[in-house]
């Protein structure tokens, strides 16, 4: 995953801090942003290291933000 990627999920989550952890479990390949895909480079090439299209890096985030959303309403019924 691209840096921007991961500061963009920090900037979005409604938590007061979040990680973002990279290639724990599992491995689906570069996930370059759509500017890395507009410049080009090997880590946007279709290949074995990745696999992904130019809008899975929205995708990604999007996931990632509202999936912290609901960890997040849920964690604050608890407290």
């Amino acid at each position: 995953m691209f840096v921007e990627i991961g500061l963009e999920i920090k900037r979005q989550s409604p938590f007061q801090y979040t990680f973002v952890v990279e290639l724990a479990n599992d491995y689906v390949g570069y996930i370059p942003t759509v500017k890395a895909f507009d410049e080009g480079g090997y880590e946007t090439m279709f290949a074995r290291s990745s696999k992904l299209v130019p809008e899975a890096a929205v995708q990604f985030t999007e996931s990632a933000v509202r999936l912290l959303g609901k960890f997040f309403t849920r964690f604050s019924a608890l407290t």
